[in-house]
């Protein structure tokens, strides 16, 4: 079996003011991913449960993961996230690969909500679980 390709890439500057990006993006099966500004100006995070990372700008409306040394991974295991846009140049959703095997995933924008990250792990309601196991333990 031949190894995936892997690339390491330079960001550069998006065609929409990063703000253009945040948001709460659902999906009826996959939930909510939420796109907020990052501590870097030049890169966005994104959240979808317990994935976390942060992105930055690709090629057109296409962004991808940013490695601890700042540098992009495209990968067929590190799929961008690509964000839909009106043809007004509104931003209306997004599509993620959750698995290399898959298609993309479609979410649709819920609207402007801007969530300032990191959030405190105790407000997220799907970690209630997990913390009452942990503190079980």
């Amino acid at each position: 079996m031949k190894p995936p390709a892997v690339e390491l890439l330079d960001p550069v500057p998006p065609l929409l003011d990063s703000r253009a990006y945040t948001g709460v993006y659902s999906h009826p099966a996959y939930g909510k991913i939420t796109v907020s500004p990052s501590e870097n100006p030049e890169r966005l995070h994104f959240a979808h449960y317990v994935l976390s990372f942060e992105i930055a700008h690709f090629q057109d409306n296409s962004f991808l993961r940013v490695l601890p040394n700042g540098k992009l991974i495209k990968s067929e295991f590190m799929p961008p996230v690509t964000f839909e846009a009106a043809a007004d140049g509104t931003i209306t959703g997004l599509r993620f690969k959750f698995d290399e095997l898959a298609d993309p995933i479609e979410f649709e924008r819920d609207g402007e909500i801007q969530v300032h990250w990191p959030i405190p792990p105790t407000s997220l309601p799907q970690l209630k679980p997990i913390r009452a196991l942990v503190e079980r333990l």
